[in-house]
This record gives C-alpha cells, sequence and structure tokens, in this order.
C-alpha cells in the first residue's frame, strides 16, 4: 500500500484487470461451447453464487469496519454496508436452503422462484436487474466521473465525506453489464450470464470496499502520526547533554 491508501500499485492492477479479463472471456466461450459445464458453475448454489455472497458480505464488513471506526456519523459507509449484506443475503435467500427453512405460505404466493427473498417477488423480479443495473451505474460511474470532471460535485462529495469507487476498477461493472445484456439483446435472459455478470459486480464492489478500508487505515496512520509528532517530548526523553545544559 502506498502513502495514498492505495491497494495496488499501477502494475499490480494491470495484472489484476488483465487476469478477471481473461476469466470472463473463458467464461463467455464456456457458456458458447460448453453449456453444461457453465451450468454446473453457475447452478445454484454453486460456486460463482457463493463466490458473489462471500464479495458482498466482506465488502459490507469492511464498509461497517470503516464506518464503525468514524465514529458512527458517516451515513455513506452505513449505507454501503447495509446494501451490500441485504445483496450478499439476498444471493443466497437469507441460508434458507442452508438451514433448510420453508417458504411461509404468504410469501410462497407472491415469489416467482417461492424463495425467502425479496428480488424474486412477483413485479420486482421481472425487472430487478435493470433497477440493479441503474444503481450501480450510478455508484461506480456517474460519482466517480462528476469527482472528477465537475468541481462542484467534488468538493460536495468532499464535504460528506463520501468514498468514491476506484476509477481503475471500471472494467469490472463494464464487464458484469455486458455479460447481462449479451442475452437480453437477443430478447430474452440468460440466469448462466446474469450470474456471471453479478460476480463481477462483486468483483468490482469488494475492492471498492477494500479501497475504502486502506484509504480510512492510511489517513488514520497519519493523523496518529501528526498528533505524535506534535506533543512535546517528556524529560526523560531528552538527551542527557541537552537537560544537564538547561
Amino acid at each position: 500500500m502506498n502513502g495514498r491508501g492505495e491497494v495496488l500499485n499501477a502494475k499490480e492492477r494491470r495484472i489484476l484487470i488483465g487476469v478477471l479479463v481473461a476469466f470472463a472471456v473463458f467464461g463467455a466461450w464456456l457458456n458458447g461451447f460448453n453449456q453444461t459445464h457453465m451450468s454446473f458453475v453457475c447452478q445454484e448454489d454453486g460456486f460463482v453464487e457463493y463466490s458473489q455472497f462471500f464479495l458482498y458480505f466482506f465488502a459490507a464488513a469492511l464498509f461497517a469496519y470503516v464506518a464503525a471506526h468514524k465514529g458512527f456519523r458517516n451515513i455513506w459507509y452505513w449505507g454501503y454496508a447495509v446494501l451490500f449484506l441485504l445483496v450478499a443475503g439476498e444471493e443466497v435467500s437469507w441460508g434458507q436452503r442452508i438451514f433448510n427453512e420453508v417458504t411461509p405460505p404468504s410469501l410462497d404466493a407472491i415469489n416467482v422462484q417461492h424463495e425467502i427473498n425479496l428480488h424474486n417477488l412477483n413485479g420486482v423480479h421481472q425487472h430487478h436487474h435493470l433497477y440493479a443495473m441503474l444503481l450501480c451505474s450510478i455508484i461506480c460511474y456517474a460519482i466517480p466521473l462528476t469527482d472528477r470532471f465537475v468541481p462542484t460535485m467534488r468538493n460536495l462529495y468532499r464535504r460528506f465525506n463520501m468514498p468514491i469507487f476506484p476509477s481503475w476498477m471500471f472494467a469490472l461493472p463494464a464487464i458484469g453489464f455486458a455479460f447481462m445484456f449479451r442475452a437480453r439483446l437477443h430478447g430474452g435472459a440468460d440466469f448462466r450470464l446474469d450470474e456471471m455478470g453479478e460476480l463481477y459486480l462483486g468483483f468490482g464492489f469488494f475492492g471498492f470496499a477494500l479501497t475504502a478500508y486502506r484509504q480510512a487505515s492510511a489517513a488514520l496512520e497519519t493523523s496518529t502520526e501528526r498528533r505524535a509528532s506534535a506533543e512535546p517530548m517528556p524529560e526523560a526523553a531528552v538527551a542527557p547533554g541537552l537537560a544537564a545544559s538547561r
């Protein structure tokens, strides 16, 4: 981590993004040429879905940790913590299949997949990916770009101490959106591509949370060092020669 609290240096960033792009290309190839294996990887409660859960869960934990250490005053960190915890829980239907919970009849009647979650409620299920992409576009692109190019907005974000999605990770939500748009361009939806899209959004938001954590840690360390340097040295710490000359 450098002095600005950045997680990776430029070379490490390029390597990481390159690996994730290569994995996305492999996923697209697998979906096109071996859908049986792609379905296995993206199945309910499979590798991809639980990877999403852990990415969002740890993103929520990191934002909550930073928020708590900021004295519970910053609504943005708490807001992201709650948002990502909600997404993590929804990804696995709040552990319904893990704990063998039965869907309450009232919820079962209005849930398209008959599960304990909100995003599959009839009326929400049909459009929840659109809502998610709009919200993610604001977090991942609208806020960072206005922060960079619109001074008034930049000052506003600084005033409210708002965490900003790192621009070097712009490729990750873009890959996620591409997976989700792919099938919809042909008038349908593909759960495998949707799962891959959600995974890449998870990668991006975990990186966002980790960056916010490292930046907050660096700022705290700098503040501690400044306070320490401003404090007068105790008498016992003064060099003997200087003490004798007083």
